[in-house]
């Protein structure tokens, strides 16, 4: 790979990013993002952070987007939403415990 072709995929892979920010920012202006890269598959991950019940819902909102720029570009970019920890959302928060759990 050439350093002219691989500058063009950092950059094209920027402008995707900023283009999944500004759909899931404009959808839930409360979202927070992070980058990692790496992961299974290996790839480059926007790590949306939103206090929903189902945060597959940010999904919706680009993945048609993200399918067409895996297959049609084939560049590894993925979008990973996930709840804040401590979340109101969180469905462990509200699992009854066992009979007898955490008696005293």
């Amino acid at each position: 790979m050439s350093i002219a072709t691989s500058w063009f995929g950092i950059t094209r892979i920027q402008q995707i990013l900023e283009e999944f920010k500004g759909l899931i920012g404009a959808a839930y202006p409360e979202a927070t993002f992070d980058l990692e890269v790496g992961g299974e598959p290996d790839g480059i991950y926007l790590i949306v952070t939103i206090d929903l019940e189902d945060t597959e819902e940010v999904l919706g909102v680009v993945m048609d987007r993200m399918l067409e720029v895996q297959i049609e570009e084939r560049l590894p970019v993925y979008v990973l939403p996930l709840r804040p920890i401590g979340s109101k959302n969180d469905p462990a928060r509200h699992r009854e415990e066992p009979a007898g759990v955490g008696a005293s």
